[in-house]
């Protein structure tokens, strides 16, 4: 009989859950009415849900992340397609950093209950009850949680590939059994049959349930705070206003003896047995204090506040198996976090970034935890007392600013220290357009000679001096991470595969973000590997590049590495986000390399030789400055003519030789994800750089900036070409839409959406204004007397339609994710338009009206 997986988990729920959720909800129905101020009910409810703030937190990003947004579910699916394809790793990592964080969690809960819940003093049995019960409650979900997180997150992603529930659940059903296998383990451990195995590790054997240590902890008293017992005595010794209701006849002259001087049963009565075990002090606590009431004073009579107090020190050395627990989750923490912050690139890339989440909030449950016992439990003796003085908590958020001021924080990565000596090999715009328009109008002149000796229909005889109009592209990319890369990079490379001479026509790139990593690739094994060996297609290479794992070295590092640049007065690059990821299309690069036979233009300079750089597109890669809020550029020629050019020119500010991909990465810098670029010395000289598109989104500012210049430059060489634009963005064209009206909350909406939204209207203006131009230019054009040709009329912008949610934001693609994007590019490619469009690109001498 075939096993039917949605059958299976309806009988689970029926025979299993169910059961356990009835059980629940009688107890919790009986112990809320038995509360007489039901509003006091619900005020304990926020009380514990109060204290549980921080790990509240961390469940709902995880819901956040995995449930509702299209990154977190793609990355799961990318790991059921892994698991599928015979790569288990990431889900069987996944399991054990889930399970990790489980246990974690539980006890971080249980302990931060113990240690700050004192409502035991003062609330009435059926509170205290009914405190327990939610308490207990919060404790198993957030033991039980994250395995419901992961094996939802799993449902939902496949969902978003199928067609139907039962489709979704079985195409996964697999990965769904392996999670609830975990649920299952840890519901065991804790509530089940596993659970001696649980207590014989930290060594609960049976006497622990009647230990003192035990009790303690069951009171709600908190287990660090002074412990008071107090005893009701009605008894002063002497006088005509002697009363016995207690046991003890006060001497007035105990108010100012010290401990040593009381009477022996004074002093050990709270260990008698007129007083019920429950409530006795631990065996080892120390007794500080004793208070007696002074019947001298009228409030204490009226109030007949006759209670003798004794206060006692509750050192943490008497919870030895709470201390071994705290060991053990403050060890593990810290394990995690330090070990998984020195792995190389291609571990994270195996552990996975599903993976590498569950793992940090692990780790980092971990720490808060340890921090919690050093601020409550006063742990250090002797000649180190001082430190138990220390507000730990506060006292590092302090230490945080202060390392802010100093910490050299995320200092560009470069290959030398002190001037680039490759920056001389730059040659100015002007000098680059020169060049090329010249080599160009050479070229139709070779072809015009070869095309009359072969008997060509040519009808010009006199072209030796000739100067045709030369179609010039340019190339403008927009951001929006890794799917606007692949975008990008797949549509160049499909391009060049139907059309070789393609690339030839390619003058300028402007690029920001995501579409500067696409470009980035694209330039790389177009031009900068130009002599390489290609016996697979550029397209073949770029799907190769961009199914790699981007994600995970950057997770790695933003949960792990990254943040103890916060305790740091220096920067680490073993620790940067931004040079993990970096590195990580490094690696995938040198993969790609070694089968082309190729250099590893990734980890290379970004400035090539002199020669190359001439025959090489210019190349503006957008970036933009924090402290000014200009448009900068790292670019490969000297950017002469445009605005601010000696400001805007990041490259001339960087003291050291940047990679290729340390120059791609100065665009695709969007905090939280990638940090800003530090260039210049610590201090007052100190510029930062983020994400291009913070500015404007396409890149068509610079390109409009470019020709501009161009024009002013010399016009007369400016006339001899054709400026045509490609124009690679993601999502519909919006130009002509009305937007939607600003309603709820307006007064705060109005602000923040009306100063995101400027980077779309600048976006649409540059966008516009650039196509404009160049179709002016082109309008103005008459038929080339040396070509016979009329200029195409239409620019070529390319409007990614793909539903958000199937290809969404992030830096890792699902193999699905991919092929969506690729099955796009190849219908763009197919297109009747674009075979015109690229037609007119051509040198050769065909009438075009």
């Amino acid at each position: 009989m075939s096993f039917n997986p949605l059958s299976w988990l309806v009988a689970f729920i029926n025979n299993t859950l169910l059961p356990k959720i009835g059980t629940f909800l009688k107890e919790l129905f009986f112990l809320y009415g038995q509360v007489k101020d039901h509003r006091s009910a619900w005020n304990d409810i926020l009380f514990v849900s109060r204290a549980f703030w921080f790990y509240l937190l961390l469940n709902l990003m995880a819901i956040a992340f995995f449930w509702v947004l299209p990154q977190g579910t793609d990355i799961l699916y990318a790991m059921i397609e892994d698991f599928y394809s015979r790569k288990p790793a990431g889900l069987f990592m996944l399991f054990f950093g889930t399970f990790i964080w489980s246990l974690i969690a539980e006890f971080a809960a249980r302990y931060r209950i113990m240690v700050i819940d004192n409502s035991g003093n003062f609330l009435s049995n059926e509170r205290v009850r009914w405190r327990k019960f939610i308490q207990k409650f919060f404790v198993k979900l957030f033991l039980l949680f994250p395995f419901l997180i992961m094996i939802i997150g799993v449902f939902l992603a496949s969902l978003r590939w199928k067609n139907d529930i039962y489709q979704a659940f079985t195409s996964a059903s697999l990965v769904i059994l392996i999670l609830i296998s975990g649920f299952l383990l840890v519901y065991n451990l804790y509530f089940g049959k596993l659970n001696r195995i649980w207590a014989k590790l930290f060594k609960r054997n049976g006497t622990y349930f009647i230990s003192d240590e035990f009790r303690i902890k069951s009171f709600l008293f908190g287990i660090y705070n002074d412990y008071v017992f107090r005893y009701h005595n009605g008894y002063i010794k002497g006088g005509n206003s002697s009363i016995q209701y207690g046991k003890f006849s006060i001497d007035p002259q105990w108010y100012n003896k010290p401990l040593d001087e009381l009477p022996h049963a004074i002093k050990n009565f709270p260990f008698s047995d007129d007083v019920p075990e429950f409530i006795r002090p631990h065996n080892h606590a120390i007794l500080r204090r004793i208070t007696f009431p002074n019947y001298q004073e009228e409030e204490v009579v009226e109030r007949k506040d006759v209670y003798i107090r004794w206060e006692y020190e509750m050192p943490f050395s008497i919870y030895p198996i709470l201390n071994k627990e705290i060991s053990l989750v403050a060890s593990l923490g810290f394990f995690i976090l330090i070990a998984v912050s020195a792995m190389p690139i291609s571990w994270y890339q195996f552990i996975g970034s599903s993976a590498l989440v569950a793992f940090a909030f692990a780790g980092w449950i971990g720490v808060i935890t340890f921090l919690l016992f050093l601020d409550k439990a006063n742990p250090f003796r002797g000649k180190f007392l001082f430190l138990n003085h220390i507000p730990w908590r506060l006292s590092i958020s302090c230490w945080i600013l202060l390392c802010s001021l100093v910490n050299n924080d995320h200092e560009v990565r470069t290959l030398s220290k002190g001037p680039d000596p490759s920056l001389a090999h730059r040659i100015t715009l002007g000098t680059h357009f020169k060049k090329w328009v010249t080599k160009k109008q050479q070229e139709w002149r070779v072809l015009h000679a070869g095309q009359k000796r072969v008997g060509s229909d040519s009808t010009h005889t006199e072209n030796d001096g000739c100067k045709p109009q030369v179609p010039l592209l340019l190339v403008c990319a927009e951001g929006g991470a890794l799917r606007t890369g692949a975008m990008a990079a797949l549509l160049m490379a499909k391009l060049e595969d139907k059309y070789p001479d393609f690339k030839d026509h390619i003058y300028a790139f402007s690029t920001v973000s995501g579409g500067t990593v696409g470009i980035g690739f694209y330039n790389a094994i177009s031009f900068r590997c130009r002599n390489a060996k290609k016996d697979i297609s550029a397209d073949s290479l770029t799907k190769e590049f961009f199914k790699k794992d981007f994600l995970a070295p950057v997770i790695a590092k933003l949960f792990y590495g990254d943040l103890f640049h916060l305790f740091s007065f220096r920067h680490f690059e073993i620790f940067d986000r931004a040079v993990a990821l970096e590195e990580s299309w490094e690696q995938a690069f040198h993969n790609i390399s070694l089968g082309m036979d190729a250099p590893e233009v990734f980890s290379k300079p970004f400035l090539d030789s002199p020669d190359s750089i001439a025959q090489n597109p210019v190349w503006f890669i957008n970036t933009t400055e924090v402290e000014s809020g200009n448009q900068a550029w790292v670019t490969n020629i000297v950017p002469n003519g445009l605005a601010l050019s000696n400001a805007r020119d990041v490259l001339s500010r960087v003291q050291g030789t940047i990679r290729y991909s340390t120059a791609i990465n100065f665009s695709s810098r969007f905090p939280l994800i990638s940090p800003a670029a530090a260039v210049g010395a610590t201090g007052l000289d100190r510029y930062h750089f983020v994400d291009g598109g913070y500015v404007e989104n396409t890149g068509a500012q610079t390109m409009l900036e470019m020709l501009i210049s161009l024009r002013e430059e010399d016009v007369s060489l400016f006339e001899q070409i054709i400026p045509y634009v490609l124009m690679i963005r993601f999502g519909p064209d919006d130009s002509n839409r009305r937007p939607p009206t600003v309603s709820f909350g307006n007064e705060w909406n109005e602000i923040i959406t009306g100063l995101y939204n400027t980077r779309s209207g600048r976006a649409e203006l540059a966008t516009h204004h650039l196509l404009k131009f160049c179709k002016t230019i082109r309008e103005a054009k008459k038929i080339d007397s040396c070509t016979g040709r009329f200029p195409y009329p239409n620019d070529k912008e390319v409007r990614f339609t793909i539903d958000l949610k199937k290809v969404p934001m992030n830096w890792l693609l699902s193999d699905n994710s991919l092929n969506e994007v690729n099955d796009y590019c190849k219908k763009i490619v197919e297109d009747t338009s674009t075979l015109n469009f690229i037609t007119a690109l051509s040198m050769k001498e065909k009438r075009h009206k």
